[in-house]
């Protein structure tokens, strides 16, 4: 999430410049949904627009050992 004054197009930017992917966007939140490298994220947390990252399980994968 990124704070209220800053346009989603410049927090994709900042995604971008760290190795990033938009996958979806809110205006009504002002967040992004992105996948990036997990070694990224201290640096994207440590960028001025950033107002808090969470993180979600990624897609399940399937299991062959049956």
């Amino acid at each position: 999430m990124f704070f209220k004054d800053v346009s989603l197009d410049d927090a994709a930017q900042v995604i971008s410049k760290h190795g990033g992917k938009v996958k979806g966007r809110s205006l009504i939140t002002n967040d992004l949904v992105v996948i990036v490298p997990m070694e990224k994220i201290s640096a994207i947390a440590n960028e001025d627009f950033v107002q808090w990252i969470d993180t979600v399980p990624g897609p399940p994968k399937r299991e062959n050992n049956r």
